[in-house]
């Protein structure tokens, strides 16, 4: 399953109003007497382009798999932290609570399995490379004004990159919990060189 190919139908209310509203502020604009009219359409066209955004860009995240692995490391993060604290509080004769933990530990730490990464980093691979050849998100094309589709592509690249670095951090960051030696034969492309990509 291609990351880009979504939810059919689910971005058309917003790709239709996209254009009403485009369209409708190119007449309004052309006119001193509509002009407060034209800034209203003009914020309503912005966050109509906002919503579209941030509903695509979770689309295509979630179907890779990149949310989901970050709230696992999060996850792995305070079960980490809490074991510590317990730790050291078995070290002051409180032995009972390490056990616990101890277990949610290896319970959160088995989620966020090396397997697991591996599927959702691939999946996230293909999709970069499939947008030399296909559209970032359905009918992106229905979107009549350049300049929007512009905006709209910059504007998910941004956060499908900030997205990719924060999972990436996160998993060098626990590679000692997920048990592998080289993470770099899973995530060999960094940030910076994903962004890019994404140009």
């Amino acid at each position: 399953l291609a990351c880009s190919e979504g939810l059919p139908g689910k971005g058309d209310s917003h790709i239709f109003l996209i254009n009403c509203f485009e369209a409708l502020h190119g007449v309004l604009s052309r006119y001193d007497v509509t002009v407060s009219r034209s800034a209203q359409v003009s914020l309503h066209l912005e966050s109509e382009v906002k919503m579209f955004v941030e509903i695509q860009g979770k689309d295509i995240l979630e179907e890779c798999g990149v949310p989901q692995q970050i709230e696992r490391f999060k996850a792995l993060e305070v079960t980490l932290s809490s074991s510590s604290l317990s730790s050291s509080q078995a070290e002051k004769g409180e032995e009972g609570e390490e056990g616990e933990e101890g277990e949610e530990g290896e319970d959160v730490s088995g989620e966020t399995s090396i397997q697991s990464l591996t599927r959702s980093i691939q999946s996230f691979y293909s999709f970069l490379f499939q947008l030399g050849s296909t559209q970032i998100v359905p009918k992106f094309d229905f979107i009549l004004s350049s300049s929007i589709r512009e905006q709209i592509r910059s504007a998910l690249c941004r956060i499908i990159g900030e997205k990719y670095e924060e999972l990436y951090t996160l998993a060098f960051k626990f590679a000692d919990a997920l048990s592998v030696e080289h993470l770099e034969d899973i995530l060999y492309h960094s940030p910076q060189q994903v962004r890019q990509l994404l140009q």
